[in-house]
């Protein structure tokens, strides 16, 4: 026959105490791990308006001159922050107020920023929410969060690039020395050693498409091309 002893009923209501309190808390973890991730993806949404509006803002350059960019950059900016939401709830972009600093151009909203810097061809976008509320941080006296992200686009050119080294397509003359066009094509074959000299009577003559003259030896004249086709290499 079993007993059951006063100190094993001890340990065992020690046990019960301790797995609430462990369970107490890995509830708390949990609760505020969600609130952790509602609040990242709310984040997650300002980015992504902001990234949009940003360039969206930054086109205006690729439309208009530098001078009259900012109008059209503030709109288009304004215009896609508004399309997106935060949270499930779409970002606010009334109340609209303007200032200038220097070169720098500002539009503040309720839940929008639009920074327009046309001397560095630039467009910056704040996206800013005083208060997102939380869930079950609120029970900790956490009832609510800020959320503000920041994006940036500048307009370039794409096929620009510093410090190339001039260079030149060579183009052909009228070759008026026989000796040296062996076979009269006017064509310097691989065989002949041509030599542009004025003196001899040789001259060049770039080729215009837009204007019609016998005497034109460049890539595309009729001097090169008897079809009257621009045929040429390089073309």
């Amino acid at each position: 026959m079993r007993s059951i002893t006063r100190d094993s009923r001890t340990r065992r209501g020690a046990t019960i105490a301790l797995v609430a309190v462990s369970l107490a808390a890995t509830l708390a973890v949990g609760a505020l791990a969600v609130d952790t991730g509602m609040l990242f993806k709310v984040r997650a949404d300002a980015h992504r308006a902001a990234d949009a509006a940003a360039l969206a803002g930054a086109s205006a350059y690729l439309a208009t001159s530098q001078l009259n960019a900012p109008p059209i950059a503030r709109d288009r900016a304004l215009e896609y922050a508004a399309r997106n939401y935060m949270g499930g709830r779409y970002i606010d972009t009334s109340g609209q107020s303007a200032s200038q600093s220097g070169n720098v151009w500002t539009w503040e909203t309720n839940e929008a920023r639009v920074d327009v810097i046309p001397d560095i061809y630039r467009v910056r976008v704040t996206i800013h929410r005083a208060s997102t509320g939380t869930i079950f941080a609120s029970l900790l006296g956490m009832n609510s969060a800020a959320i503000s992200v920041y994006a940036a686009a500048e307009a370039i050119d794409a096929g620009g690039a510093n410090c190339v080294m001039p260079f030149g397509l060579s183009d052909t003359w009228s070759e008026a020395t026989q000796a040296q066009d062996v076979n009269g094509d006017q064509v310097q074959d691989p065989e002949e050693a041509w030599s542009y000299d004025p003196d001899q009577n040789d001259y060049y003559k770039p080729f215009d498409p837009n204007v019609v003259d016998p005497t034109q030896t460049g890539y595309g004249s009729s001097y090169r091309d008897g079809s009257g086709l621009i045929a040429d290499k390089g073309r």
